[in-house]
């Protein structure tokens, strides 16, 4: 975040920024905490549910993207794999048949 920006000013701006669409509407999801992959730092990743105007377009930075299915073999942090997709999957948000193949 930058200085004097509050979290949804921040969502807004990186979403332009990364992948040049409008953000719509935004709904807050939930706010997790957990540690990084070496348990050096502590971690804080608030989730928010948003609807997106525009098409995605990656900038220039972003060397790849690509929307991937449940059989996509993936390293995530576990946040994401122990919390966030968990949650997802429990809300009925997104389906996904096992998590070991996200953790591979």
């Amino acid at each position: 975040m930058e200085s004097g920006e509050t979290e949804l000013e921040c969502l807004q701006r990186e979403i332009k920024e990364e992948i040049n669409c409008t953000v719509k509407k935004t709904t807050p999801f939930q706010t997790f905490e957990g540690r990084t992959h070496d348990n050096a730092q502590s971690l804080r990743v608030t989730c928010y549910l948003v609807e997106l105007e525009g098409e995605i377009t990656p900038a220039n930075e972003i060397e790849e993207h690509k929307w991937i299915d449940k059989n996509h073999k993936l390293k995530l942090t576990p946040i994401f794999t122990e919390q966030i997709i968990p949650e997802l999957i429990k809300k009925g948000m997104i389906k996904w048949q096992t998590l070991t193949k996200l953790q591979e």
